[in-house]
């Protein structure tokens, strides 16, 4: 026979009314003081129990008989249970959709756009990366085509098929600039001579422990150092701007540099 407590529990049964419910269903029907006995329980919390369960409409009571006997209701009961929740579930999907398109008014109407910050958990970040991708490009495309940034050398090492599948299906107008460490996984991807990739290895004294994207009006870090690993994204035009000229003013430093540094097309 199946055990009906898991699949009782996803209905929004408390693991007391499962309890309650189960014993009452083997019997048909019982008073409070046999239910409270074989669920080992109290009676006043076994007759609380009951309130909640005839509130739902799955248990009866029987009031023409001298005892207070207590039967399970016909099993059209949880049909209708169900139909409550999904009419709830209707009404506040409804109501969601309200605030979010009231928000979305508010926003482009207001002078200041607040932030999108998305944070992704470790489990998720190649799969958010795949899906992200091309919103990504689409920003950068609607700017000066820079992509720029830094990068810890562990980013090659653990998502080097993302790098592989990005680079394959790119529009050739990204032009990619960003500071690393100098690593075999680098140079391993450097081998490869992917159009517009390039990779400057900045001062050996300085390790990067973690990775920074900005892609338009997006910025990406990514960290990899430590347990768990994590993504957060920004979508931040004013901010982005910022960070942007940041790293232009940096790159055009290593360039007119050039005899201090490596620079790789990866």
């Amino acid at each position: 026979m199946l055990d009906l407590t898991k699949p009782l529990e996803t209905l929004g049964f408390t693991e007391s009314e499962t309890s309650v419910f189960l014993k009452l269903s083997k019997t048909g029907k019982a008073t409070a003081a046999d239910l409270a006995r074989s669920a080992k329980m109290n009676r006043t919390t076994v007759y609380s129990i009951l309130k909640q369960l005839i509130a739902k409409g799955l248990v009866v009571e029987d009031l023409g008989t001298q005892k207070r006997l207590f039967h399970i209701a016909p099993t059209e009961n949880i049909k209708l249970l169900m139909k409550d929740e999904a009419d709830q579930l209707k009404k506040k999907e409804a109501a969601a959709n309200s605030v979010i398109d009231e928000l979305a008014k508010i926003a482009e109407t207001a002078d200041y756009v607040i932030p999108k910050i998305q944070f992704v958990t470790e489990d998720r970040i190649e799969h958010f990366m795949y899906q992200r991708a091309d919103e990504w490009d689409a920003s950068i495309l609607k700017g000066d085509f820079g992509y720029w940034g830094f990068q810890e050398q562990l980013f090659v090492e653990k998502h080097n098929k993302w790098i592989d599948w990005y680079w394959n299906r790119v529009d050739d107008r990204i032009d990619l600039k960003l500071i690393s460490n100098s690593s075999a996984a680098e140079q391993e991807m450097a081998a490869k001579n992917y159009k517009n990739r390039n990779i400057a290895f900045w001062k050996d004294t300085i390790q990067f422990s973690a990775t920074l994207w900005i892609m338009g009006d997006y910025i990406v870090s990514i960290v990899l150092t430590q347990s768990p690993n994590y993504l957060v994204e920004i979508h931040d035009a004013v901010l982005a701007q910022n960070m942007r000229e940041v790293f232009k003013g940096i790159w055009t430093d290593l360039e007119v540099k050039k005899g201090e540094v490596k620079e790789e097309k990866i």
